[in-house]
């Protein structure tokens, strides 16, 4: 006859074990369901580039508060009155305007400038400017001349700005007025696909 085989002793769980289990299980099963928190990097920044940040910013914020022009639009003389179709040259340091038959007088002790210059039409109108200074500037030539500034309001746009205007002859020019950036600084952006975005004629 076959051995008979002893049976296996079965462990049991006390009620309060089996509770602690359900407990456990019920516990990892809620974790295994909860997504994961995304970790975040921190990038640290230096104060260089922080102080960049806030400069762009504020250039950025000051220019949509800015005019924007084209590469010719049309400046005026107030007295006497003359319109000009103006070349726009931003790497021009200040305006000029041409000028001939240049006459230095000396009115009470001070030093003016007469001069003839001609509008659109090749009509010639005669100023006496008091001279600010006179600078020596190397013309499309290479040879350095001798040159007239002069203080002149003018009429650009809705604004009257009065800046320094130097004197040359600019007969041979396509344009009789040329304006640099003392006119241009603070107030204006220079888009130069466009053309007389101020008004005026063609």
């Amino acid at each position: 006859m076959a051995a008979c085989q002893t049976p296996q002793k079965v462990e049991s769980f006390s009620s309060e074990q089996l509770e602690q289990l359900r407990s456990e299980i019920k516990k990892a099963v809620q974790e295994t369901r909860q997504p994961r928190e995304k970790t975040v990097e921190t990038v640290e920044v230096s104060p260089i580039e922080i102080k960049k940040k806030i400069k762009q910013k504020k250039v950025k914020k000051e220019a949509l508060k800015k005019i924007v022009i084209g590469r010719v639009e049309w400046i005026g003389t107030l007295s006497p009155k003359i319109e000009f179709r103006a070349r726009i040259d931003t790497g021009a340091q200040s305006c000029s305007m041409h000028a001939e038959k240049v006459v230095e007088k000396e009115i009470e002790g001070e030093r003016y400038v007469e001069f003839t210059t001609l509008d659109e039409e090749g009509n010639p109108f005669t100023f006496l400017k008091k001279v600010v200074k006179t600078s020596m500037v190397k013309g499309t030539s290479g040879v350095a001349e001798k040159r007239y500034v002069v203080k002149m309001q003018l009429s650009f746009g809705k604004k009257q700005p009065v800046v320094n205007v130097n004197l040359n002859d600019r007969r041979n020019l396509k344009h009789r007025f040329l304006v640099g950036r003392n006119l241009l600084l603070k107030d204006y952006i220079v888009d130069v696909t466009q053309s007389r975005l101020l008004g005026g004629k063609e």
